[in-house]
């Protein structure tokens, strides 16, 4: 992998920092390193970066169609999920950002939305099923399983209710008319 380095005097009298801010700019970037040194007596910043070279294609991957991305494409699960599944998911999703905001840790490290979307999918109805989902370890379904079994039970059977409740009103409201 080529590195580039960047010497910058501190004060920066001339352009290094431009220099580096174009290079950084201009280059698909895998990692930085800063180091502080003096030289002559005056301190300086060295930066040691690492790039993708070969046109945004990985040097690690071995493969020409591989190219170096960390972004996963946006899933919209209204547009995915049914109407009755998506509002399971939603529900799911505000279980998990509670748990989320009782353990102070991010939404999707409790769990994401693909695995919420396949609990609700999948049907999943035991710890055991949901133990099956992709990323879901034991520690992990030891510490929330329980919960979000319960509530993926709870907002089945909430969504069940409501779907009847629409039935039931929409079949008086059409004799009634």
């Amino acid at each position: 992998m080529p590195y580039q380095f960047f010497s910058i005097a501190i004060p920066d009298v001339g352009n290094q920092a431009e220099e580096l801010n174009t290079f950084l700019a201009t280059h698909r970037i895998i990692d930085k390193h800063w180091e502080t040194m003096c030289r002559d007596g005056v301190p300086y910043q060295v930066c040691r970066v690492e790039y993708v070279s070969s046109g945004g294609k990985s040097p690690m991957s071995g493969s020409a169609e591989a190219t170096f991305s960390r972004k996963q494409p946006v899933v919209d699960y209204r547009e995915v999920l049914s109407e009755e599944d998506f509002r399971i998911f939603d529900e799911l999703r505000k279980i998990r950002k509670k748990l989320a905001e009782t353990e102070k840790v991010d939404a999707f490290l409790v769990f994401t939305n693909a695995q919420l979307a396949e609990m609700v999918t999948s049907k999943a109805d035991s710890l055991e099923a949901i133990g099956k989902i992709k990323g879901i370890g034991e520690a992990h379904l030891k510490k929330y399983g329980g919960m979000i079994l319960e509530g993926l039970r709870s907002a089945r059977s909430a969504t069940k209710t409501s779907i009847a409740e629409n039935k039931s009103s929409q079949s008086s409201e059409a004799t009634q008319s």
